[in-house]
C-alpha cells in the first residue's frame, strides 16, 4: 500500500541549496500506519537537477511530550518529474541537456512510536536558495519540514496524501489556478492555511515587505480553507516560497494532525499562455445529486450525478490533456476526455452508502507547449449528505430570536406545524432569498418549523425544529469588589429574576473561582493580573442568557496581617508608653514592593498630655 501513495505523491517546489551547490527543490513529510505502533515515515525531497546530487540518507527527528527519538531514513526512489514536454525531456538537465529538469526522491524509514497526544516529525537542511524573492536574507536560513500527529487518541492514522501536478514555472501577468490535490486515505476532514516559511527548529522566516505568508506572491491572492485552492495572478519575476499546511480534523472537529508543504512558485516571463482559467464550469449536469454552483455538488448517500467541463487555451495549437485525483477522493467514479483543444471532461459517480462528507476532487490541465508546459488545475466540491438537517431545537426568551441555518439543498421552503404561530414577515426573516437556507424566528409562542428542501433521490429532503418561547427572566450581576491583593478575595453573584428554583449558571473560565456553576463563586487568586468572567445563566424554562460585565484586577501585593500592641493602657500625664507593630505573614519572595496602593498605612493623629511618641523598627512590609 506504501508504494501506492506514493504513486500519488505529487510535486511541489521550494528552494534552499545544499552543500553550497545542490538544490533541493521541494519537499513534505509523510507517514503511513503499518499497525502495533509502526510507521512508515516517507521524506518526499524534489532535487534541482542543474545541481549536485543528493544524499543517500537522512535523519528524521521526532519530538513529543512522551519523549523524544529520531529515525534515518534511506533512499528508496529516484525519478524524474520535469514541468516539460514529452518531446523535450531527453533534454532536461537530468539527462545532460540545458532545459530545466526536476527528479522525485523518496527516503523511506520504519518507526514504533509510543501513544502520545502530539508527536512532531521534522527534517532541516542547510540552506534556503539566496534568489528566493519574498524572504528577507533567505541564505541564513535552513529549509524545513514536518508533520505532526496524535497516536494517542488515533493509534493508527495515515497521513493526507499530495497528488496533484506541480507547477514550478508560472507565467508573469498571466492567471494561476492551483490546487495541491489532498487527499486523506482515512477519510478524515481536512482544511488548510497558508503559513510562515520556518527554518529549523520551526521558527518562522522574516518577509520581504510587502509580502506575508498570507500573501507570499502579491496582494490579492486568494486562498480557499476548505478546498486549498490557490488563485493568483503574478506581477513581478521573480522565485516565491509559498507554504501550505493541512489539518486533519475526526467527526467531532477534533485535530489529528498536520502536515506542510514548503513549495516555491517561479514566475517567468512567457510567450505561451496558459489555459483558460475560467474555463471547467459544471455543464450538461444530470443524475440524483443538485448543483449548487460552477463547481460544486450536493448529493445524498447512493445518489449519483454525471457533468461536462469544458476546457480551452488560448493558444489554438495546444494540445490539452489533464489528470486528475477523482478516483482516489471518489472511488468508483468514471472519467473521460474528448476533443485536444477545447478538451471535454466526462465524470460520473454514485456516492456510496454509509460515506457521507466533504470530498472535493481536482481536475488538471496542462496544455503540452514546448519546452515548459502550462498548467491550471480547477477543484470541484462534492458534499455528500445524510439527509437534510436543521440543527437541534432553540429555547428563546424576551427579545431573543432563533437564527436557523438548514443544510441539505439549494432551495429551502419554510411552514409551520398546526397550532404555532403562523410564518409572517414580522416574525420570520429570510436572510438569504431565495434560497432560505438562514433564516430569523421570531414566534410569539412555541412553534415548530418544517425545511424543506430539493434533495432529490434517496436523500430524507426534510426535517423539523421546534423554537420554544417561555418566560422572560432578568437577572443582577454583582461584585463586592473589583481591586483585590494577593490573598484577599471578593464575592461574586447573580441574583435571577423571578429567583426560581431550578436555575444552573455556568462561570468561564472557573480560574480562582471556588466554583463554577453556582451563583455565588468566591474569587481568591495567587498570582497578579486581570481576570473577567462570562456568566451563563439558564432558565428552568431553558432560557439562557449571559453576562460578561464580571471581572476583577489582582494587585501585586499583600494586604499586612499585622498586631498592634501597647505596653501601659493607662497612664499618667507626662508619662510614655511603647506601641508595637508585628508583622504576622512573611512577604513571599516574588512581591516586590508595594507600589500599587494595596493599603494607605495606619495613620493617627493623637496627644497625650505632652506625651512622647516611641516607635518600633521593623522591615518590609511594613505600615
Amino acid at each position: 500500500m506504501h508504494r501506492k501513495l506514493l504513486a500519488l505523491v505529487a510535486l511541489s517546489t521550494l528552494s534552499w541549496n545544499v552543500a553550497k551547490a545542490t538544490h533541493v527543490a521541494g519537499g513534505e513529510i509523510i507517514y503511513e500506519c503499518l499497525g502495533n505502533g509502526q510507521y512508515q515515515f516517507s521524506l518526499i525531497l524534489y532535487r534541482d537537477c542543474a545541481g549536485t546530487t543528493l544524499g543517500t540518507s537522512y535523519t528524521l527527528d521526532f519530538t513529543s511530550p512522551c519523549g523524544n527519538q529520531s529515525l534515518t531514513v534511506d533512499v528508496d526512489t529516484v525519478f524524474e518529474v520535469s514541468q516539460l514536454c514529452e518531446d523535450q525531456l531527453p533534454f532536461s538537465s537530468c539527462n545532460g541537456g540545458n532545459l530545466p529538469g526536476l527528479e522525485q526522491h523518496v527516503f523511506t524509514g520504519t518507526i514504533t512510536l509510543p501513544p502520545c497526544d502530539f508527536w512532531t516529525a521534522s527534517w532541516s537542511l542547510c540552506c534556503r536558495n539566496d534568489a528566493i524573492s519574498n524572504l528577507q536574507t533567505p541564505g541564513t536560513y535552513d529549509g524545513y519540514l514536518e508533520t505532526s500527529m496524535n497516536n494517542e487518541d488515533y493509534p493508527c492514522d495515515n497521513s493526507p496524501v499530495f497528488t496533484n501536478a506541480p507547477i514550478p514555472y508560472v507565467c508573469l501577468n498571466q492567471p494561476v489556478v492551483y490546487s495541491y490535490g489532498v487527499y486523506d486515505p482515512d477519510g478524515d476532514s481536512l482544511s488548510y492555511a497558508l503559513i510562515s516559511a520556518m527554518t529549523t527548529g520551526g521558527v518562522p522566516i522574516p518577509y520581504v515587505f510587502p509580502y506575508t505568508f498570507l500573501e507570499p506572491i502579491q496582494a490579492g491572492l486568494t486562498f480557499d480553507p476548505f478546498t486549498g485552492l490557490l488563485q493568483f495572478t503574478p506581477n513581478a519575476i521573480g522565485n516565491y516560497v509559498v507554504v501550505m499546511e493541512v489539518t486533519q480534523y475526526d467527526d467531532d472537529g477534533n485535530v489529528i494532525g498536520t502536515t506542510l508543504r514548503d513549495m516555491q512558485f517561479v514566475v517567468i516571463a512567457c510567450t505561451n499562455q496558459a489555459p483558460d482559467p475560467t474555463a471547467g464550469a459544471i455543464d450538461n449536469f444530470s443524475g440524483t445529486a443538485v448543483q449548487t454552483g460552477p463547481f460544486s455538488i450536493e448529493l445524498c448517500e447512493s445518489d449519483n450525478f454525471c457533468f461536462e467541463a469544458t476546457f480551452t487555451d488560448p493558444d489554438a495549437g495546444d494540445t490539452l490533456t489533464f489528470s486528475s485525483n477523482i478516483q482516489q477522493n471518489l472511488p468508483g467514479s468514471t472519467i473521460s476526455a474528448t476533443g485536444a483543444n477545447p478538451l471535454t471532461i466526462t465524470v460520473c459517480w454514485t456516492a456510496q452508502a454509509g460515506n457521507s462528507g466533504f470530498f472535493p476532487f481536482t481536475i488538471t490541465v496542462e496544455d503540452g507547449n514546448c519546452p515548459i508546459s502550462a498548467f491550471q488545475t480547477f477543484v470541484y466540491a462534492t458534499n455528500v449528505l445524510q439527509r437534510t438537517s436543521v440543527g437541534p431545537d432553540q429555547t428563546i426568551c424576551g427579545p431573543q430570536i432563533a437564527e436557523i441555518e438548514a443544510q441539505g439543498g439549494l432551495n429551502f421552503v419554510w411552514t409551520i406545524i398546526p397550532g404555532g404561530d403562523p410564518i409572517t414577515g414580522q416574525n420570520f426573516t429570510c436572510l438569504d432569498p431565495p434560497f432560505c437556507s438562514e433564516v430569523i424566528a421570531d414566534p410569539n409562542s412555541t412553534t415548530s418549523y418544517i425545511v424543506t428542501s430539493d434533495l432529490a433521490g434517496t436523500c430524507i429532503n426534510a426535517d423539523t425544529v421546534t423554537v420554544f418561547v417561555v418566560s422572560d427572566f432578568t437577572f443582577a450581576a454583582t461584585q463586592s469588589d473589583d481591586t483585590l491583593c494577593l490573598g484577599e478575595t471578593a464575592q461574586l453573584n447573580v441574583v435571577p429574576n423571578p429567583n426560581l428554583p431550578g436555575y444552573t449558571f455556568e462561570w468561564i473560565p472557573t480560574l480562582g473561582l471556588s466554583a463554577g456553576d453556582i451563583a455565588n463563586p468566591i474569587a481568591g487568586y495567587s498570582q497578579p493580573g486581570s481576570y473577567a468572567y462570562t456568566v451563563e445563566i439558564t432558565s428552568p424554562d431553558g432560557c439562557v442568557k449571559q453576562d460578561t460585565t464580571l471581572g476583577l484586577v489582582v494587585l501585586p501585593g499583600f494586604v499586612p496581617d499585622f498586631t498592634l500592641t501597647v505596653a501601659d493602657s493607662s497612664f499618667c500625664e507626662g508619662q510614655g508608653t511603647t506601641f508595637t507593630v508585628d508583622i504576622d505573614n512573611s512577604p513571599p519572595i516574588y512581591c516586590g514592593p508595594n507600589f500599587a496602593g494595596c493599603t494607605s498605612g495606619i495613620v493617627a493623629d493623637f496627644e497625650l498630655g505632652t506625651g512622647v511618641d516611641q516607635g518600633t523598627t521593623t522591615s518590609y512590609p511594613a505600615l
